[in-house]
């Protein structure tokens, strides 16, 4: 009796000390392991269970037809999974090993100068990850594992998917690996009784978000069903030979691509990378290592895109060099200066903000370039709103703030602000003080503003952020609580700043009351409402929808109302534009309306493909289209080939007020759409306000014109009083972007 008690009792404290098997810990990469649907293949791994994969990666480019040598890295390595529950596993390397092709021998290996560097990293922690129906939606790493690192081990987990684990014959879908999400053929090669083989064929030319393309221009994705989704200059497909146990689980997988560089290349010649990667099950056994609380960073199986900065031993020596090279060209412009400028601008990025200053003191010194020290500075300030770095920003700030650099280089450099792809938070933080200044500058706030959205479109509940509610706040003190304080360039400029970043939801409430307060200038309402429009979506538009249905308000306002409802339809909207359309009163207001939906009806726009299928359902009544030279409309011209996966658009803005006969805004925009990216060319914008009333006065029926007077200096003089009168009353901007 007393052995079956302790039999008992070490069953149970083993029971006990697997509780990462049954309940997981807070912080699991799978937040729950829900019981499979019908249909869905059970898990092929076994929870309490590791399983050992011999794995090895290379790459191999070489330029046929042209030479004999090529190049190559391999790694090889042990990979381990531990199965914690149905639904989630964890991943390690082991044993990896890093060599290097020598380019005259292909059949000779060394070992790479960085083994040890890739050894550590790559076996220094474990990367978990959630396997669902044979699909991996999610993996999770330690908060500090180097983005590369992952990228490797998300190549290794790529191999583990399997979205086609019920054995559908010739499969056709879409897979999302480390190549992105892509379309994929299934076909059965051969089955036995205990293992079955696929091929798996995937088209690397349909996957989306393959490519990042680093540059000044800013994009914004569409997806459309093309064959065509990255740039075409490589022509590439992966083929995968994979075998499985009848259980499910991966027995070998061996893949291999091959990428053509397709400019200046033939059937037999041309740049061309293959790449092997290879699988290979040995043994299975033993219990996971009890996993610890984790915190982990989310992401997608996709590669993740980062730049890659090469360490420098000497990076300040790196900057000297370059700038000494530029230099020795002297004033000409060689094939070399762009060459030699974009090697500053890179050498740049690897400064800490103290060696970034230690450069700074030297070139002001003329310490670099003792011959020409003038112009080291000139090629030093001009690289340095490129380099879009915490430690250069933070330089700029305070370059700006202490007058040191002429307000053109200001200008100049806060601008470019606009241009920053992957902002930073700490360079939010340090050009927070430009914007708490008495006076912060007109570049400063819209700079600063187009640098918040950019920051915020790659973070949820970026609104929430800190530095983001105190840009906000430095912004709110510039408008007042309803913009009844401040002249109107300021807070023009205030508002447009806002409406640049985007995200600044605690000042929403501000704006409404801007918008609300009747006292305001219809110039200052309106750039109020434009600033709302590109709040997120999922913020409450019940303000503007109050605007559309107020008949009493000017239909200059009610039209931007209406457009920035139209940044995020709902069914709604489309209800209220419809019963708007029925009864509208304002001719103007109905005449923009009838005009954008016709437009959106007949758009190739890949961006309103999903509004045109809802306006389709609206019907539409002649009765305002009406005269083009007298009342609001919305023009779009656009052409999309889904076949090229490329387009373009051209669309403008024309806007009347019921006060006047003259159209109050104008815009006119162009986007180009190509590849899956659109980029927006230009934008220009002109509003004017108050010319009626002196062309009345001018050219009316009882105008100076039509009293025939002959003595001019008294035209003048009546002219001149007239536009004293009327002065506040006239406005007018111009806007380019």
């Amino acid at each position: 009796m007393e052995h079956k008690t302790v039999l008992l009792l070490l069953v149970l404290a083993a029971l006990a000390n697997a509780g990462p098997l049954t309940r997981r810990q807070d912080g699991g990469c799978a937040k729950s392991c829900p019981r499979p649907k019908d249909g869905d293949a059970p898990s092929p791994y076994t929870p309490g269970k590791s399983y050992t994969f011999n794995y090895m990666t290379g790459v191999r480019s070489e330029i046929k037809g042209a030479s004999e040598e090529s190049t190559g890295l391999r790694l090889t390595a042990k990979v381990v999974l531990d199965a914690f529950s149905t639904c989630e596993l964890a991943m390690r390397m082991e044993e990896v090993r890093v060599s290097e092709q020598d380019p005259s021998d292909p059949t000779r290996w060394t070992e790479s100068p960085h083994q040890a560097q890739f050894e550590s990293e790559l076996t220094a922690s474990d990367v978990h990850f959630v396997l669902r129906n044979g699909q991996i939606p999610e993996v999770c790493a330690e908060l500090l594992e180097p983005e590369w690192v992952l990228n490797i081990k998300k190549a290794a987990i790529s191999m583990l998917q399997n979205t086609n684990p019920n054995k559908v014959e010739s499969y056709n879908g879409i897979e999302t690996d480390i190549s992105g999400k892509c379309k994929v053929t299934y076909s059965p090669a051969k089955e036995s009784g205990r293992e079955f083989e696929v091929v798996k064929v995937t088209d690397l030319m349909s996957c989306l978000d393959q490519q990042r393309v680093r540059g000044s221009f800013q994009s914004s994705s569409y997806r459309v069903p093309a064959q065509i989704q990255s740039m075409p200059l490589t022509k590439a497909n992966r083929t995968c030979k994979v075998v499985y146990y009848s259980s499910g689980n991966l027995k070998s997988s061996l893949c291999t691509e091959e990428h053509i560089f397709r400019p200046f290349s033939t059937d037999n010649a041309g740049a061309v990378t293959q790449v092997e990667q290879r699988m290979e099950f040995i043994g299975s056994g033993g219990m996971p290592r009890l996993s610890h609380d984790h915190t982990f960073k989310r992401s997608p199986l996709e590669y993740q895109h980062h730049d890659f900065k090469q360490p420098s031993r000497v990076p300040e020596q790196d900057v000297r060099s370059v700038l000494n090279d530029l230099c020795e060209l002297g004033t000409s412009v060689t094939p070399q200066t762009p060459k030699l400028f974009n090697e500053l601008i890179h050498r740049l990025r690897g400064l800490s903000s103290q060696q970034l200053a230690a450069i700074r003191s030297e070139v002001e010194g003329s310490s670099v370039c003792r011959r020409n020290g003038q112009m080291a500075q000139q090629f030093f300030f001009d690289a340095l709103p490129m380099v879009s770095t915490a430690a250069a920003t933070a330089m700029m700030k305070e370059l700006v703030l202490s007058g040191k650099i002429s307000s053109t280089i200001s200008e100049m450099w806060l601008t470019s602000l606009a241009f920053v792809q992957q902002p930073e938070r700490a360079m939010l933080e340090s050009l927070l003080p430009l914007l708490e200044a008495e006076n912060p500058s007109q570049q400063a706030q819209l700079g600063i503003g187009a640098l918040v959205h950019q920051y915020c479109k790659s973070r949820s509940e970026c609104s929430k952020d800190p530095i983001v509610k105190s840009i906000g706040a430095a912004l709110q003190r510039l408008l007042g609580r309803d913009c009844s304080t401040g002249d109107r360039k300021a807070l023009l400029t205030t508002l447009k700043a806002i409406g640049n970043a985007g995200y600044l939801i605690d000042l929403m409430p501000t704006l409404v009351q801007c918008v609300n307060r009747e006292a305001n200038l219809v110039e200052v309402r309106v750039a109020a409402i434009e600033a709302l429009r590109r709040t997120p979506c999922s913020e409450d538009r019940t303000p503007l929808m109050k605007l559309i249905r107020n008949k009493d308000v000017d239909s200059e306002l009610r039209i931007t109302a209406y457009l920035g409802l139209m940044s995020c339809p709902t069914m709604e909207l489309f209800d209220t534009v419809k019963e708007l359309l029925t009864a509208e009163s304002s001719n103007q207001f109905a005449s923009f309306m009838w005009t954008h939906l016709t437009n959106l009806l007949e758009t190739s726009d890949p961006h309103k493909q999903d509004i045109r299928l809802i306006v389709e359902d609206v019907k539409l009544k002649k009765q305002y289209d009406l005269d083009k030279l007298k009342f609001s409309r919305n023009v779009e011209k656009s052409f999309f080939s889904n076949y090229l996966n490329a387009g373009a658009k051209v669309e403008s803005n024309l806007i009347w007020s019921q006060r006047s006969f003259l159209p109050r805004s104008a815009t006119l925009n162009m986007t180009l759409d190509l590849f899956g990216k659109s980029f927006n060319f230009f934008e220009v914008g002109g509003r004017v306000q108050g010319l009626e009333t002196l062309l009345e006065k001018y050219l009316g029926p009882k105008g100076m014109e039509r009293k025939q007077q002959t003595d001019t200096n008294s035209q003048l003089a009546e002219l001149d009083n007239t536009f004293k009168v009327i002065e506040d009353e006239i406005g007018g901007s111009l806007d380019i972007k």
